[in-house]
């Protein structure tokens, strides 16, 4: 019978909760699912231990595995919610220290939330609003606009697009904001939805999608 393994989805970090003992068998499922995932594209991962009991050698191959198909990639491993007994095997194993290890599943979704692709463009936001506000020649300000409201945009169509509320920026229902408005309705959208989204992606560590 195959391994019941809990999957979560929150952006494009994807959160893997095997249970019971992690070993030849069940690593052959947990095994299966990371392929399917890493094939389809998922580069962030979190693997939840709350529900193991106990890891054996063919479930530590598989957190190599991962681990080695990271590399060289965007992607990043995270492991979280460890007992004794899996902290000391990987302790024994002297691999301890080549995963990144947290207390919880929230502390590791926090860990990822920077590489994932909300938390690179909130960089970008971020970047290109200090910028603006630092910027003492206002030359290029029609180009600034530009910028910024294309990455208006992108955020909106990201974060709309993974069911998180993106903020109204237009004066009216509707509408784009204007050339001369673009900064200050990109400010506001930059730091609301950063705020926003960035609440309700830690709200929906306790409220996991359903694996389908």
């Amino acid at each position: 019978m195959p391994m019941d393994i809990n999957q979560a989805q929150y952006g494009d970090i994807m959160v893997l909760e095997p249970g019971g003992s992690l070993n030849t068998l069940p690593a052959q499922d947990l095994e299966i699912k990371v392929v399917n995932l890493l094939d389809g594209g998922s580069e962030l991962f979190v693997v939840d231990f709350h529900k193991v009991d106990h890891l054996a050698s063919s479930g530590i191959r598989v957190l190599v595995m991962l681990a080695k198909r990271l590399m060289g990639t965007n992607g990043q491993l995270v492991l979280c919610s460890l007992n004794e007994q899996v902290k000391t095997v990987l302790d024994i194993a002297g691999l301890a220290q080549y995963f990144e290890i947290v207390e919880s599943r929230e502390d590791a979704v926090n860990c990822l939330y920077p590489l994932s692709k909300p938390g690179q463009l909130s960089m970008r936001v971020l970047a290109v609003l200090n910028k603006n506000e630092n910027e003492v020649s206002r030359v290029n300000s029609a180009a600034q606009d530009n910028e910024v409201t294309k990455l208006a945009a992108r955020v909106s169509d990201l974060l709309s697009g993974e069911g998180m509320e993106v903020l109204d920026v237009s004066a009216g229902q509707g509408s784009s904001p204007s050339p001369s408005n673009a900064h200050g309705a990109f400010s506001c959208l930059a730091h609301g939805v950063i705020n926003r989204s960035w609440k309700k992606l830690k709200d929906a560590v306790f409220k996991p999608k359903p694996d389908c």
